[in-house]
């Protein structure tokens, strides 16, 4: 059992075998409206803060983002 990868790892090869997969790109561009951080040595881009009543808008103009969390 050490050598077990998990439930995900091996459905996760099993669709990238079959083609039914792509791995995510190691790299990408930045996004608009995001930056670009470091972090130990990783890069991570990231948005601003908002509010809790910018999140509420958004909450109330976005029924299916609403619906899906």
């Amino acid at each position: 059992m050490p050598n077990y990868l998990g439930e995900d790892e091996i459905l996760r090869e099993y669709f990238v075998s079959t083609g039914r997969y792509k791995p995510l790109l190691e790299s990408a561009t930045r996004s608009e409206g995001f930056h670009s951080v470091s972090i130990r040595g990783e890069r991570y881009c990231v948005s601003d803060l908002i509010n809790i009543a910018q999140f509420t808008e958004f909450m109330n103009e976005n029924h299916e983002y609403r619906h899906y969390s």
